[in-house]
């Protein structure tokens, strides 16, 4: 069977550190000693360390580079599953307090053939002026059985006024389980609880975001039947511009890599509704939600250029809340017409 993404093949991470000056020893002892240990038991090993130079120079910074592998890319998910170890968040506290900076990037020894940027540019999301646009996700009150769900999904579709308005209860690997999400443009400011009223049954409201600006969108398959996925991100606030503009830039750029997301959309949150201040809501549709377990997970993409905004030892880490969903589809909710 082909595997474009070599799932078996051994994954690299390279740590590269400006140690501060008088701390190159220490730093290394801590990733070769204490650290490694822990590392081992993950699946990750250390294959080679270099200092530059390999000598500590009074009142200079010096760079580590240290060399680790994954027997394979499935190790690497496995490890990243378990990386809420706060003995492991203090020790890398204790190396940062060492360093000037640090960087950990992954990759392969050899490019990967077939993973550029695709050099298509798909049509963007028709989007309507000055409509007010929420996603809301909303719990029933009483257990509903699938004949009741069915008849949530065709009275929030159908609501009256709204320019689109999409819904599913969530599927598998999805945040709260026996939800629904709900998606709804308007063509003027109504307040999200007040949408609950269209429902056939009592109903609370989970959470709420109305998206914003949109930094990118993308369509392939306007007629597409499938899954929609629906993220909702808390980017950190402290980050600086840059480090924000990088991040969305990162986010904006997925879909033009990963193929298998056939319409997104990409959106700063204008306001929240729950208690978590969301920032960036990313929107996916596919054909079958088991791309995001293979095609979309395993895409170089993801795990060397993505992940990292994501991964709890990685310096770029940049988000503090994550929320995803999924539900089916029979025809794409971002492509759906403006309704007049």
């Amino acid at each position: 069977m082909s595997d474009p993404f070599a799932t078996d093949s051994p994954v690299l991470v390279v740590d590269d550190i400006i140690a501060r000056p008088g701390r190159q020893q220490a730093v290394l002892q801590l990733l070769t000693g204490a650290y490694a240990e822990h590392a081992r038991t993950r699946g990750l090993v250390l294959k080679q360390t270099i200092a530059l130079p390999p000598f500590e120079q009074p009142g200079t910074p010096s760079q580590l580079i240290l060399i680790w592998e994954y027997p394979s890319l499935n190790a690497l998910w496995q490890a990243r599953a378990a990386e809420s170890d706060t003995a492991l968040a203090e020790l890398w506290q204790q190396i940062d307090a060492m360093s000037l900076r640090r960087t950990r990037r992954l990759g392969r020894p050899e490019p990967m053939a077939g993973c550029e940027r695709a050099p298509e540019e798909p049509a963007p999301i028709d989007e309507a002026d000055n409509a007010q646009r929420w996603i809301l996700f909303v719990q029933p009150v009483a257990a509903l059985d699938s004949a009741a769900r069915a008849q949530w999904v065709t009275a929030a579709q159908a609501l009256p006024g709204a320019l689109r308005s999409q819904a599913g209860f969530h599927q598998d690997y999805s945040f709260l389980p026996d939800q629904m999400t709900w998606e709804v443009t308007l063509p003027a400011a109504v307040g999200p609880a007040e949408l609950l009223t269209a429902l056939p049954g009592a109903a609370q409201l989970t959470d709420a975001v109305e998206l914003g600006v949109t930094l990118g969108s993308g369509v392939r398959d306007a007629l597409l039947s499938g899954t929609k996925r629906t993220i909702l991100l808390g980017a950190d606030s402290a980050l600086s511009g840059e480090r924000l503009a990088l991040l969305e830039h990162v986010l904006a750029e997925t879909p033009h890599y990963i193929t298998a997301l056939r319409n997104w959309r990409l959106s700063r949150v204008a306001r929240s509704h729950g208690t978590t201040a969301w920032t960036h809501c990313i929107e996916q549709e596919v054909f079958d939600a088991n791309v995001f377990l293979t095609d979309y997970l395993n895409h170089p993409f993801h795990w060397a250029v993505v992940d990292r905004f994501f991964h709890t030892e990685a310096p770029e880490l940049s988000a503090h809340a994550f929320l995803h969903t999924l539900y089916p589809i029979e025809r794409s909710a971002l492509a759906e017409p403006l309704r007049s």
